[in-house]
């Protein structure tokens, strides 16, 4: 699902299709997105770690923060900071509106 309206925002999911402490892939402007749900809010990350590319929909949240499947680094899902090591740059968040129980996130040139 990828529908653009709502001004500069596009819609990417619904609310029911992320399982609470859950994750969901979707597709926004070309690129792959990870939506993180953490009771009622959701959080849009890039779907690929830092430090080596995997992909993180293959991970596990573990409370707010978010296991690489491949060498255990944590982010921290609200704010896409690095909680342990090894060496990478921390994550850029994108908090996502959540209207009528659908989830948007900004227009990729917004």
């Amino acid at each position: 699902m990828s529908m653009a309206l709502e001004g500069e925002a596009i819609q990417v999911a619904r609310l029911d299709e992320i399982p609470n402490r859950g994750m969901k892939s979707v597709r926004v402007g070309g690129r792959e997105v990870l939506l993180c749900r953490l009771d009622g809010r959701v959080f849009a990350l890039p779907s690929r770690c830092t430090h080596r590319g995997a992909p993180l929909i293959d991970g596990r949240l573990e409370g707010p923060f978010l296991r690489c499947p491949w060498h255990g680094v944590k982010f921290d899902v609200r704010t896409g900071v690095r909680v342990c090591v090894p060496d990478c740059v921390d994550l850029r968040v994108t908090r996502a509106r959540v209207i009528d129980e659908t989830v948007w996130l900004p227009a990729p040139n917004a």
